[in-house]
């Protein structure tokens, strides 16, 4: 087991237990406003919550916060972006192979890292904010909605990326979406948020 959370609570959530085995996909899906993104924010130690985080058998306070946010990694609905050009969000000595050829399978080219980020449209954003989130190597993937903006042959590529960096660097992942299809070519197991809580759902 990687990943064992019990009686997660906040004011809008839980109490949720649950856990993730390694090289598992977990998809999340469930009504606007329910609390999944909440629950990855959780996840993420970004939000405060109550109850108990375990990550390989250690609890979430015993990990720093920059080493558990660079393990237990999160991709918003909507990235941040902090410098000028999208190549300045990367670091340059982790240019490595896997990151030139995660940006051609995205259907960009390697001169895409000088676009300014002010120029470029939210689907883009949300692609390069997953390379750029998949450079520091996670073991856990937290993914709120990592397809929603872009259009089908945009997704399968996409979902291509996250499932051969999951089954490269044995990672697992926490997927939200509402997208039946795409639970349906990508997750091992399902659940359904509602209200705050969870129920078992169909593949």
């Amino acid at each position: 087991m990687l990943l064992k959370v019990e009686k997660l609570t906040t004011d809008i959530i839980g109490p949720l237990s649950f856990d993730i085995n390694d090289n598992e996909i977990l998809c999340i899906s469930g009504p606007s406003g329910c609390g999944k993104s909440m629950l990855l924010r959780c996840l993420a130690d970004l939000t405060p919550h109550s109850g108990t985080i375990d990550f390989k058998n250690k609890k979430l306070s015993e990990y720093s916060p920059p080493v558990w946010r660079k393990t237990v990694s999160l991709l918003p609905a909507n990235s941040e972006w902090w410098h000028l050009t999208v190549g300045q969000h990367f670091e340059k000595t982790l240019l490595t192979d896997f990151i030139k050829s995660g940006l051609k399978k995205l259907g960009f080219a390697e001169s895409a890292l000088s676009w300014r980020i002010d120029q470029i449209s939210s689907g883009e954003k949300q692609r390069f904010a997953l390379l750029r989130l998949l450079q520091n190597k996670p073991r856990l993937l937290l993914l709120d909605e990592p397809t929603a903006n872009l259009d089908p042959k945009a997704t399968a590529n996409t979902e291509d990326l996250i499932q051969q960096y999951q089954q490269s660097n044995h990672c697992s992942i926490i997927w939200v979406s509402h997208d039946q299809k795409q639970i349906k070519r990508v997750a091992q197991r399902h659940l359904q948020m509602h209200s705050g809580t969870f129920r078992p759902a169909a593949l």
